[in-house]
């Protein structure tokens, strides 16, 4: 996810970045992804069938459809497509800063990274294993050494990692029904296998994540973040890195850095990309459960190039927005949101862990129970975090990173 990458005030001289001269379209649309994020997550976060039914477990219930339907089509796969754009750019602007002053990058490229791997791989076992700052964080030392090529270098790079990230998914459409039956032994030692082994493995995480045995919780957790991060690593690794590229290729022409010059682009790219993307997504329903190989390979390519699109449209459509005047009362509090994206996403896990993994609610609801509480986590996020930030320079988080990255004591009041 992108965090908020412009340079800090240190005793070293790298001077702060007065607020009048952020690229606030870029706080508005961390804001509006945190939304969009926590949409996406708090079904993973709350319901054991998520786990066992690979993502696709939905509810009997016609108000837990209508929910999972409003989120695959408006976030699934969307808003980490403008995060992971964001988190480039941010890097790219960062690193332009730092060199304008004098000084040397890679050092400081790297213990921002190293800090926030630390950061993830804490998260993923203490709080929520679905982390993906441990692996932004990987990537991310990557693209500190890339980001000294030429534009056009990382222009290419991007296309054809992105390509990449596309190939990687499509080996998905060839498991089906050729997969291996999941297997699960239960609480007495007896094999289970099939529909049968799905269940008790449902049941079983549904005991142990409501709980409140934190140590429990914590030895599971990491348990499926050893287990599932190879895989992420393989899934997201090469759309990530490539969508991180490109979000600096975007800054080296000056389209995320000077929307206002570029009104007109990003226009056509909100107006393009954000119905092609829901297009994508019909289409892909439309499918359903194909049984020919390729229709599968074309549901899957449908999802993965609808969230390309209408990730990248929402990033315009923000751009566009911090450009006017409108809603000025709605974009300040989005902005803040988003200028405290850090502390935002870790207290997604921290608030969502309360209800419920320590107040027993784990897949004790459905999906529409899990839209309604990322919507009031959200609206309690736009209340705090513009009163946290008159009375503070940074979120709490990005404050410790600030001085992780700089080895050096950063003031925090204002």
């Amino acid at each position: 996810m992108q965090l908020e990458t412009t340079p800090d005030s240190t005793p070293s001289g790298l001077g702060p970045i007065d607020v009048a001269d952020r690229v606030n379209g870029w706080d508005l649309a961390r804001g509006i992804a945190v939304l969009g994020i926590l949409l996406a997550n708090v079904p993973w976060m709350g319901l054991a069938g998520m786990l066992t039914f690979q993502g696709e477990y939905v509810g009997e219930r016609p108000y837990d459809q209508l929910a999972f339907m409003l989120v695959l089509f408006l976030a699934d796969s969307k808003f980490v497509t403008q995060f992971s754009l964001l988190f480039g750019s941010g890097l790219a602007n960062l690193r332009d800063r730092v060199l304008a002053r004098g000084v040397e990058f890679r050092a400081i490229g790297r213990r921002r990274m190293a800090a926030l791997a630390v950061a993830g791989a804490l998260h993923g076992v203490f709080l929520w294993f679905g982390d993906i700052l441990l692996l932004y964080a990987l990537l991310g030392f990557v693209l500190v050494a890339l980001l000294p090529r030429s534009t056009k270098a990382l222009g290419w790079l991007a296309g054809g990692l992105i390509v990449v990230g596309a190939l990687s998914w499509l080996p998905l459409a060839l498991v089906g029904d050729d997969a291996e039956p999941p297997t699960f032994v239960d609480a007495n030692g007896v094999m289970l296998s099939g529909d049968e082994a799905l269940a008790a493995q449902s049941e079983y995480f549904a005991e142990v994540f409501s709980s409140g045995d934190f140590w429990r919780m914590t030895k599971e957790r990491a348990g499926i973040v050893a287990r599932e991060f190879g895989v992420l690593v393989m899934l997201m690794g090469p759309r990530t890195l490539g969508l991180f590229l490109l979000g600096a290729w975007l800054v080296r022409i000056g389209w995320l850095t000077r929307p206002a010059e570029h009104r007109a682009a990003l226009r056509r790219w909100f107006a393009f990309g954000v119905p092609l993307g829901l297009a994508c997504t019909g289409a892909m329903v439309l499918l359903d459960e194909p049984e020919a190989v390729w229709l599968s390979v074309l549901q899957i390519a449908l999802f993965y190039v609808g969230g390309l699109f209408q990730g990248f449209g929402y990033l315009a459509g923000s751009l566009l927005w911090s450009t006017t005047d409108r809603a000025r009362f709605l974009r300040t509090r989005l902005e803040a949101v988003g200028r405290m994206a850090f502390t935002n996403y870790i207290a997604h896990s921290v608030l969502t862990a309360i209800v419920f993994n320590y107040c027993g609610l784990y897949d004790r609801f459905g999906r529409a129970f899990g839209l309604g509480l990322a919507v009031a986590i959200f609206a309690l996020q736009m209340m705090w975090s513009p009163w946290w930030l008159k009375r503070f320079r940074f979120g709490p988080l990005e404050w410790l990173w600030r001085q992780a990255t700089y080895a050096e004591v950063i003031r925090l009041r204002k």
